[in-house]
């Protein structure tokens, strides 16, 4: 019998043991997460915060490809067609620009000559911009890579102009880049055509307000 007792103190004395073993265990299982999250406070709230970062990036894209019309994304991936005669005038404006002050021809001014920008004289001569400066009218023409002006102003104002009708004269400045540029190129042809479209109206329109001198 003392035998008999003295093995069943001695199992569940390692019944104790085994169950302190494992309570300790857990313990230090629970302890080694707490030092974890310890030693990195953010840790818990990084993860969902990277997900909701992710998810708002991806709804911002789908907005940004939702708010591009079809049309859009068309034009942006296809370059702009140009024929070699726009591409050259382009390139001209780029580098002169077009003879005006931003404002529309006044009227009288208009009657009297009779083109406006983007009209076509003889030759070919595409009228480039059209305006008053100094009491004149400045009729800037271009064609190819040359750009120059017929300037219509009253009669007398310069001595032996190369045009002279009953109340106006015509003369030519302003060639551009160089000299060279207008070899080969006739210039006697728009200004011919300038001065009939003055003489057919210069005696039925007043003159210019802008053509006449300060008073």
């Amino acid at each position: 019998m003392t035998e008999k007792r003295a093995k069943g103190e001695a199992a569940k004395a390692g019944e104790s043991t085994s169950g302190k073993q494992t309570v300790m265990g857990t313990d230090e299982s629970i302890k080694g997460t707490s030092d974890r999250s310890a030693g990195d406070p953010e840790g818990g709230a990084r993860k969902p915060w990277a997900l909701i970062l992710a998810a708002a990036g991806a709804v911002a894209a789908l907005v940004g490809i939702s708010l591009v019309t079809p049309s859009e994304r068309a034009a942006s991936a296809e370059p702009e067609q140009l024929t070699a005669e726009a591409f050259r005038e382009r390139l001209m404006h780029h580098w002169y620009m077009p003879e005006q002050a931003g404002v529309p021809l006044p009227a009288d001014a208009a009657a009297l000559i009779g083109v406006k920008p983007g009209d076509t004289l003889a030759g070919g001569w595409k009228v480039r911009g059209v305006r008053i400066a100094d009491q004149t009218i400045r009729v800037e023409l271009g064609q190819e890579h040359a750009v120059y002006s017929l300037v219509v102003a009253l009669a007398g104002r310069t001595e032996l102009p190369p045009v002279r009708t009953e109340r106006y004269q015509l003369t030519e400045e302003g060639r551009r880049p160089a000299p060279s540029a207008f070899e080969g190129l006739d210039l006697q042809q728009p200004r011919d055509d300038l001065e009939k479209r003055l003489r057919e109206r210069e005696m039925s329109v007043p003159v210019p307000q802008g053509l006449q001198p300060p008073s």
